[in-house]
């Protein structure tokens, strides 16, 4: 059974704006959101299928290992849905199955993954609604995150997602309920990014280290005192690099969480500060601490460290 490894680093910001589909024309939307779309649409997306991935996350122009949202579209017939099963039953849930959508189209092989397993009958019942969903259509849309290579037998190259939503011209389903919706994602802390991120600070790779993050870590005259962390642009778009460099930067936060204290920062104080939830409303911050703990819960359920 494949296995994907998730990264809960989450950026979640209050909605600030409106913005109106424009179902009939994608020109507009992919001037306001040009990384949103790899490719051609074939007509199925609209303009806030595009805004919607700008949704908590960071948007940069495609590379490997990057958190942002893309979509692609496929041909229907070269897409398979599975629900992949170890067979071994969990404590609490029972079975489980990793939802996995394998594309086999003429520009290579993608596989795109759930964040986690699902209880089987909930992955099969996804899977019969995404059955329904493609069938009689010619074209159908992924969007994904976290884009990695691996390597099958015989030299072939899969490119594997971290899987957030479906869409073709007759239904859309999401991994996380409402991801479908962009009312429902701004009435639950989605704000869009309309404009074109800069290239001299795009972020890059699974920690998201913008370049000005990468220049703090390599300045040995300036914020960090040791451990200094060298690395290129590209370089960043290898996760292993990526996330020894998230890693000396969280560090260096906690550092400055303490000295803004005024006394050891704890982990989650720390998160609570680089997060920015000192800096805007209690009922935002409290939304924001919510979903990191929500994930955290999750992971101590799989052994890890407490904070």
């Amino acid at each position: 059974m494949q296995k994907i490894v998730t990264y809960l680093i989450g950026v979640f910001v209050i909605a600030t704006s409106t913005l109106a589909a424009q179902p009939d024309s994608l020109n507009s939307a992919k001037t306001k959101y040009p990384y949103s779309l790899i490719g051609e649409d074939f007509g199925i997306l609209n303009e806030a299928d595009l805004a919607a991935n700008t949704c908590d996350v960071y948007p940069q122009p495609f590379s490997l290992g990057s958190d942002s949202l893309y979509w692609r579209c496929f041909e229907s017939k070269t897409v398979t849905f599975s629900c992949d099963s170890s067979g071994v039953a969990d404590p609490n849930e029972g079975l489980m199955g990793l939802i996995i959508l394998n594309v086999n189209s003429k520009d290579g092989r993608h596989e795109y993954l759930a964040r986690r397993p699902w209880p089987i009958a909930d992955c099969r019942a996804f899977g019969r609604t995404f059955a329904a969903a493609i069938e009689g259509t010619q074209h159908l849309c992924i969007s994904g995150s976290s884009p990695g290579k691996s390597a099958v037998p015989r030299g072939t190259q899969i490119t594997t997602w971290i899987f957030e939503k479906y869409k073709t011209s007759k239904h859309c389903g999401s991994y996380f309920e409402g991801h479908c919706d962009l009312a429902y994602q701004r009435n639950h802390g989605c704000i869009v990014t309309q404009t074109k991120v800069s290239e001299s600070n795009s972020a890059r790779g699974l920690t998201q280290i913008t370049n000005k993050t990468r220049k703090i870590l390599d300045n040995r005259k300036g914020e960090l005192k040791d451990h200094y962390i060298s690395v290129t642009k590209k370089e960043l778009n290898d996760p292993n690099t990526n996330i020894c460099a998230g890693i000396r930067w969280l560090f260096h936060k906690k550092d400055l969480t303490t000295s803004k204290l005024g006394h050891e920062a704890s982990w989650l104080e720390t998160i609570y500060d680089y997060k920015g939830a000192s800096k805007v409303s209690q009922k935002r911050a409290e939304e924001i601490m919510k979903t990191f703990n929500n994930f955290y819960e999750v992971y101590k359920k799989c052994g890890k460290y407490s904070l």
